[in-house]
């Protein structure tokens, strides 16, 4: 079974490159420009990931807050970008502890392989909510 990913933006030149990285990784992407009828769209799509890659991250803070407090995905991360740093923010679905984990990736293959990790090859940062994405972990596991 393949990865759909749900990419939600507001410009399309802006999404291309990480769009065409996933596709490259045999990961299904479909894009949306408008959040008017998100949550139709994810009722329909059933992504296992929302990634939200817009050229502005402040225009899409009330989609993203909206979407990682509905309860209706609290099952599915939800990727952030946020563009001036060149970093993804990673949101893992809530656990037993009723938290969601945050972590930063430096890239999107990154993002979406740490939202469909458990949390053994990350560790915790000054506050207890953060992770750091150990790369080494991965990329000995890849070269094996």
């Amino acid at each position: 079974m393949r990865i759909k990913v749900l990419m939600v933006g507001d410009d399309p030149v802006f999404s291309i490159a990480d769009a065409r990285i996933l596709k490259n990784k045999n990961v299904l992407v479909y894009n949306t420009y408008n959040v008017d009828n998100l949550d139709d769209l994810i009722d329909e799509i059933r992504p296992n990931i929302i990634f939200i890659n817009a050229s502005r991250p402040d225009n899409y803070i009330n989609t993203y807050k909206g979407v990682i407090s509905d309860d209706r995905y609290v099952k599915v991360p939800v990727i952030y970008t946020l563009a001036e740093d060149n970093v993804y923010l990673v949101n893992k679905p809530i656990s037993n502890t009723k938290e969601r984990r945050k972590i930063i990736a430096e890239s999107v293959v990154d993002a979406v392989k740490i939202s469909l990790r458990n949390k053994k090859h990350l560790s915790v940062k000054s506050n207890s909510k953060v992770y750091i994405c150990h790369p080494d972990a991965y990329y000995a596991r890849a070269s094996a």
